[in-house]
């Protein structure tokens, strides 16, 4: 019985997924087109990579963000960026921020970004940060430094959604 409640799971994720695949083509065509450049230089083998750029477009543009710290850089940063031109279309302006512990994938997410999307249009930094990982999980060393070229300062305490740092 396990084993066909898995099995089951497994084809309704398979099925979603292909659906918003196909919901991303007709929807954001760029991000379509970005995520089978991806696929084509050996990344992204999951199915759930159509489905997760898709849910990540609605969801900035229900929330509408203005400034976007991202922390590990690639796919998203497409939507990111397919967001942050849409928006400026509008007359908004956002601000991109992509964090990354590797130089290599930072220029290759930069470098296929150029080819599809004109970026020196918008507010878009890559920042080259090394991670450390303890007991805790993982974080970024310079975050503070990164969070200060957005504005805030720099004797935080933790990040409340939706507002800006709160200080100690």
């Amino acid at each position: 019985m396990k084993i066909t409640g898995k099995i089951i799971c497994v084809l309704q994720y398979k099925q979603a997924s292909e659906k918003k695949r196909k919901l991303l083509r007709i929807d954001y065509p760029k991000l379509a087109e970005y995520l089978e450049i991806q696929k084509e230089n050996g990344g992204l083998h999951h199915d759930f990579s159509g489905f997760k750029l898709y849910e990540l477009s609605e969801f900035l543009y229900v929330h509408k963000p203005k400034t976007i710290l991202e922390l590990g850089g690639g796919s998203t940063t497409s939507a990111f960026v397919d967001y942050a031109l849409r928006m400026k279309d509008s007359g908004v302006k956002v601000k991109i921020i992509s964090v990354d512990e590797s130089e290599f994938f930072l220029n290759q997410t930069k470098m296929t970004l150029k080819k599809m999307y004109p970026i020196d249009n918008i507010d878009l930094n890559f920042v080259k940060s090394d991670r450390q990982e303890d007991s805790d999980g993982c974080f970024y060393r310079d975050i503070v430094n990164i969070t200060s070229k957005l504005g805030y300062r720099s004797s935080l305490r933790r990040w409340s959604v939706g507002t800006k740092w709160d200080t100690m």
